[in-house]
């Protein structure tokens, strides 16, 4: 089982050659710009709460969110003035009762995750006015693999699938794309950076019905 504290997914990526350097206000307004309202709990969240809002820093904003009232969920979030942003949160699967922590990866959470990153991304600079033609180097890792069995947290799609147990502790995948192609090829490369984590799971890929059908339910979902 691995330590459910060292499990998460962690999200960084910067524009590439570009020389701006942006205020504390005008990185807090394309913070809450950027936020997709996909799930109940986005990305790069921006709360107004004292103890929970953004900070601003030295260097730029950061965010540190830690709630135990329903759910136990840690996020930690910074933008700083050249446009570096970072994201960790811990595994969703650890804070599920149906689940003992550090036993399990949802692969249609997975996907919903890395299609938000991907959407914050485009959105963040987007906000910030950068072209569409600026290169932005991303980078996505799932730490604290070893030992979890690959699930679902849709239980129907949860029934079909067998133990699939990782053996490997990261999966990281980087890449610089074009800020004004991630919209439009997001199925390929959701496909791409799920298909290196899924891997890992003893060969295991999702037909491509499953894969469309898990991205497309988070492209449409909503959440006022």
């Amino acid at each position: 089982m691995t330590d459910p504290e060292h499990s998460y997914i962690e999200v960084a990526h910067h524009p590439i050659v570009h020389d701006a350097a942006w205020s504390h206000e005008q990185l807090l307004l394309a913070a809450q710009k950027a936020v997709c309202r996909n799930t109940g709990w986005p990305i790069g969240v921006v709360l107004t709460k004292p103890e929970l809002s953004p900070k601003p820093v030295s260097d730029g904003i950061r965010a540190a969110i830690r709630t135990t009232t329903f759910i136990d969920r840690f996020d930690f979030w910074s933008l700083d003035k050249r446009g570096y942003f970072y994201f960790l949160r811990r595994f969703e699967e650890d804070s599920d009762e149906r689940v003992k922590p550090g036993t399990s990866l949802y692969f249609d959470t997975r996907i919903w995750r890395v299609a938000e990153s991907l959407l914050h991304c485009a959105n963040l600079y987007q906000a910030l006015d950068l072209p569409a033609e600026t290169e932005i180097r991303m980078q996505i890792v799932h730490q604290g693999l070893r030992g979890r069995r690959l699930t679902a947290s849709d239980q129907l799609r949860a029934v079909t699938m067998s133990g699939r147990i990782s053996h490997e502790n990261e999966s990281q995948w980087v890449k610089t794309v074009s800020l004004g192609i991630i919209e439009p090829t997001i199925e390929t490369i959701v496909e791409e950076v799920c298909a290196e984590l899924f891997m890992l799971f003893e060969f295991w890929k999702p037909q491509p019905d499953v894969w469309t059908g898990v991205l497309h339910g988070f492209l449409n979902s909503r959440v006022s």
